[in-house]
């Protein structure tokens, strides 16, 4: 009798944990099918998050008269405090906002060789030289010499700084002067030249740290990275005169601004791909595609330049609308804010060197070559110090390389930021300052346009 109750409620007892093991099965696997539809929709909900917190900043930004990179770096960094990160950046996420601020990278150096005028040197290029050269190298070998001695970095890290330290962009402050009627002014033409002939000692300096690049991680010799050097500029002899004249002229046979846009697109990952392979880094090969790309649109048998102006507009739109305020708000959210307290007097030695350096070579530079005041020296100056794009990419890449440590690459990203803060400021006050004397209105000088980002 005993036994016949114990096998009955033995029995009961089996099917209620049957039923019960049933149940948690199924929600065992809805959690698995719930956990995998945010894993699906993780990272869009972040690229959506990304894309929306660096337009909303950059809008803020411009409408405080300050730059947009300054509002997306600002997003970055706060969507780069703590637990924010770890929801945004995951192991499904990351790769794509990864990707996605490489290809920024690539495109707007694509676009910054595009607006290099190598005819406009033909004029008075030593004239215009001299300003450019005195507020690019007096900022990098403070750098260089301060960062090594002073603070003890090796030399490869202390170029790395220097470098960063001499970038420039004149976008805002030609923006400030045509918002004040001022474009026509001598102080606008030296910026114009001076911005001019710094995208060519960028590319220069760019060219030198990444074969730095080259030896120091690839452990060659320098020989090897010569003939690696000579290869490319026999390859850019055949791009230029070969093959991508046949290249655009395939794309552009049906006259479509979708079917250009892909071209240039083709033509600035086959010289990334090259310059990849050859060791002298992925951007160098972007920015002499879009070099090239110009010039032949521009020059010879196959002049159009009604293509060139839509490639630009095309990659315009397509990069500073979505890659390039990602990788902006990537890079704010790959720095350490902590910096500001542990490394401070570093930020602030190197915001001085990037501001009063240039300011100070600018200063020289206008004098020495132009006849110029002080004062006019001190606001071409402020008019090129801003940061914002090319010192940023190669803190990234250095970064990538181990070449530098996550605190120089915080420290550079900070400078880079409170810089293109600070300079327009100045800019802007001191170009009013400038607009209300009636000798200035009187020294209208011809100015070519420029393309503005």
């Amino acid at each position: 009798m005993y036994f016949i109750d114990f096998s009955i409620t033995l029995g009961g007892l089996i099917i209620e944990l049957n039923i019960n093991y049933i149940k948690t099965k199924s929600l065992i696997n809805k959690n698995k099918k719930r956990n995998n539809m945010y894993y699906q929709l993780q990272p869009l909900l972040a690229l959506l998050i990304v894309i929306s917190f660096g337009y909303a900043f950059g809008e803020l930004a411009r409408l405080v008269k300050l730059p947009r990179v300054v509002g997306q770096i600002f997003a970055g960094l706060l969507l780069g405090i703590g637990s924010i990160k770890y929801f945004l950046v995951t192991e499904v996420s990351a790769p794509l906002l990864q990707f996605m601020s490489e290809m920024g990278i690539l495109l707007l150096f694509f676009f910054v060789g595009l607006q290099i005028d190598v005819k406009s040197f033909k004029g008075n290029l030593l004239e215009e030289v001299m300003v450019s050269s005195f507020d690019t190298l007096i900022p990098f070998f403070l750098g260089l010499l301060i960062f090594h001695y002073l603070f003890g970095l090796g030399w490869m890290v202390s170029l790395i700084i220097g470098i960063c330290l001499s970038m420039s962009s004149q976008a805002v402050s030609i923006d400030v002067l045509d918002e004040l009627n001022m474009l026509k002014t001598k102080i606008s033409k030296i910026i114009l030249a001076a911005g001019t002939i710094d995208d060519v000692l960028e590319i220069i300096l760019i060219s030198l740290i990444f074969a730095l690049m080259h030896i120091a991680v690839g452990r060659l010799s320098t020989q090897t990275v010569l003939i690696d050097v000579l290869i490319f500029v026999i390859l850019i002899v055949l791009l230029r005169y070969l093959i991508i004249p046949l290249l655009l002229m395939l794309f552009s046979s049906e006259k479509k601004l979708t079917y250009l846009f892909t071209g240039a697109v083709v033509i600035t990952i086959i010289m990334a791909l090259i310059t990849q392979y050859l060791g002298l880094g992925a951007i160098i090969g972007a920015l002499f595609s879009g070099i090239l790309v110009r010039e032949v649109l521009t020059t010879g048998k196959h002049k159009n330049v009604w293509e060139e102006h839509n490639i630009a507009k095309a990659i315009h739109i397509i990069s500073f609308g979505l890659f390039v305020p990602v990788f902006f708000v990537w890079i704010g959210m790959n720095t350490e804010l902590s910096i500001l307290l542990t490394n401070t007097w570093k930020i602030i030695i190197l915001v001085t060197i990037s501001l009063l350096g240039t300011v100070l070579g600018s200063i020289i530079g206008v004098m020495v070559q132009h006849g110029g005041t002080i004062f006019e020296g001190v606001v071409v100056g402020w008019g090129v110090a801003p940061k914002g794009d090319v010192e940023l990419v190669i803190a990234t890449l250095a970064l990538g390389k181990n070449l530098i440590s996550p605190d120089i690459y915080s420290s550079l990203v900070l400078m880079a930021f409170f810089s293109t803060l600070i300079a327009p400021i100045i800019f802007r006050y001191l170009v009013k300052k400038m607009s209300k004397n009636p000798r200035v209105k009187t020294k209208q000088v011809q100015t070519k346009e420029k393309l503005q980002i």
